[in-house]
């Protein structure tokens, strides 16, 4: 399943997340091959299964999940894909074995790592995204992206619902908003603060995280680029305070004008005295 198309030299089915499956699975194999052969030649048939039981459990788990092999049915085929995705991730839940669970961690972190920075960090700092293989829940539709009015924010960018990965079905919502926000700030006007900052700067602010100490770290990278973005694009826009502020400069300026008119007025009655 790993191996390339001797003729082609490609995986056989499109995508970044299958092929990081297939990466995965070589660097797994490769662990594999030199787990059993530093074995010794002279050990016993009972003692060499015994020392190797938890990595048969683990290959039999894993030809079983890529459905490969002498139990796999010819009629099933392994996905690609978001579906691949979903897929490996809810057999990581129904897994109970800490040396199993380890070793499928190992194989998804890098399928959801190539999802996260190929697609969501892409779509979430610089408002754009390459998705040659249609593997990205959200989807450009190509007549919306030359117009220059209403529908280009709400009709270019849409969620294909069918192929959201099931830990960000919560969040796809406001991915979704966050990307056009960005994209739309980009178009109209590429050389405010928050662009610079994000293209200059390229946070590590969205990453795969399997311990705590990692989420801990990218909480802390979050929080450092927020309060430098912060300082250098100022304070949070608000249309409310906006229209206060615009309201307040009204008020200033008709006190001004009748402050003048007053003083006009004063001058003409003067006059007419005199």
């Amino acid at each position: 399943m790993s191996a390339l198309n001797p003729t082609t030299r490609k995986h056989k089915y499109p995508g970044y997340v299958f092929a990081e499956l297939c990466e995965s699975i070589c660097r797994y194999l490769q662990f594999y091959h030199t787990a059993v052969i530093s074995i010794h030649d002279n050990i016993h048939f009972l003692d060499f299964h015994e020392k190797t039981r938890q990595i048969q459990a683990q290959v039999t788990t894993l030809a079983t999940i890529c459905k490969v092999g002498p139990s796999a049915s010819e009629t099933e085929q392994t996905q690609h894909g978001v579906v691949l995705l979903n897929y490996l991730y809810q057999k990581v839940l129904g897994l109970s074995d800490k040396n199993l669970c380890n070793v499928l961690y190992s194989i998804l972190y890098p399928c959801c790592q190539i999802y996260f920075s190929r697609f969501l960090h892409q779509w979430l700092i610089k408002g754009t995204f390459n998705d040659p293989h249609g593997e990205f829940f959200v989807n450009p539709t190509r007549k919306y992206l030359t117009t220059r009015c209403r529908t280009y924010w709400t009709r270019s960018y849409e969620i294909k619902e069918d192929i959201v990965p099931d830990f960000l079905v919560n969040l796809k919502d406001q991915i979704l908003v966050c990307g056009r926000l960005i994209n739309l700030l980009q178009l109209c006007n590429p050389g405010n603060n928050l662009c610079a900052c994000l293209i200059g700067k390229n946070p590590l602010v969205l990453t795969c995280c399997i311990t705590r100490d990692k989420l801990t770290q990218l909480e802390q990278s979050a929080s450092k680029y927020y309060l430098e973005a912060s300082m250098q694009c100022g304070s949070k826009f608000s249309f409310t305070r906006y229209l206060e502020r615009s309201r307040e400069s009204d008020i200033t300026y008709l006190q001004l004008i009748a402050k003048k008119r007053a003083v006009t007025l004063r001058r003409l009655e003067c006059k007419l005295i005199n």
